[in-house]
């Protein structure tokens, strides 16, 4: 269950798909404007690795 359960999840939220699809394009392009990445620590960083702060933003 561990393993299909946040597929589930995905696949049952509304919207949740089309931007997962969105971001790959995005990605893809090269286009990442505003998107904040995270490492094994969890520490934000952005695409040029720069660390970002993110304190107060889910």
């Amino acid at each position: 269950m561990d393993k299909w359960f946040p597929f589930a999840c995905a696949c049952a939220t509304p919207g949740y798909l089309d931007d997962v699809e969105h971001t790959v394009k995005r990605l893809a392009e090269g286009d990442t404007e505003g998107m904040v990445f995270r490492d094994e620590d969890g520490r934000a960083y952005d695409a040029e690795n720069n660390p970002v702060d993110v304190v107060g933003r889910g």
